[in-house]
């Protein structure tokens, strides 16, 4: 259940939304020209972030206001990177929980390089901005929440998770040494329940 947002928490949600635009002008031009042309909402029942197939970005309100300046900017352009990269349209019939997962590994590789300061949650692992999110892709064990139950890599029950987390572990993040060594991430079991009214193939 998400706590409350009350009018101070949506003023300071609101207030560094407004600073991280500005920032990202100022400092990251290359992610601003793409933020700037997006569609960007303050949602109350979202409990992290999306983008829809369209780019239109919705940060969840108390979400947003737990952040820094420099934090909502990385968020800005984690979202806006899944819609710059295609990601919707590189899906295909595999699981969506574990390809978000990869693809939140090569973003956040990204904007991490390009020195942008990430929320105390998420996945990150170090190398993979070099590869193609399908090349660290890891189709779930059967079984495996949102795995699907035939032998392909269908969806089966699970909707798009969050691609951050409310609660991390000792950093916050999920770190990897080589992506071709890895399984499935042992914090990613994050939220496994879409976002309340959001679109059926957003990513996070």
């Amino acid at each position: 259940e998400l706590p409350v947002v009350t009018n101070a928490i949506r003023a300071r949600a609101t207030d560094n939304l407004r600073k991280a635009r500005v920032q990202l002008v100022l400092n990251q031009p290359f992610f601003a020209s793409i933020i700037l042309r997006r569609a960007i909402a303050l949602d109350d029942a979202v409990p992290t972030a999306y983008v829809t197939p369209q780019g239109h970005i919705t940060l969840g309100t108390g979400f947003t206001a737990e952040q820094t300046v420099a934090q909502t900017m990385f968020l800005l352009a984690h979202e806006t990177m899944h819609y710059a990269m295609l990601h919707h349209m590189r899906v295909g019939h595999r699981n969506r929980r574990a390809a978000n997962e990869a693809m939140d590994k090569v973003i956040n590789d990204i904007l991490v390089e390009s020195g942008l300061t990430p929320p105390v949650t998420g996945i990150f692992q170090p190398g993979a901005a070099k590869y193609a999110w399908e090349e660290l892709y890891v189709n779930p064990p059967k079984g495996d929440k949102g795995a699907g139950d035939g032998d392909g890599e269908g969806e089966g029950d699970y909707e798009a998770g969050n691609g951050f987390e409310r609660q991390g572990g000792a950093d916050g993040l999920h770190a990897q040494t080589d992506p071709h060594e890895q399984g499935l991430d042992a914090g990613a079991d994050r939220a496994t329940a879409g976002n309340v009214g959001e679109h059926p193939d957003a990513v996070h």
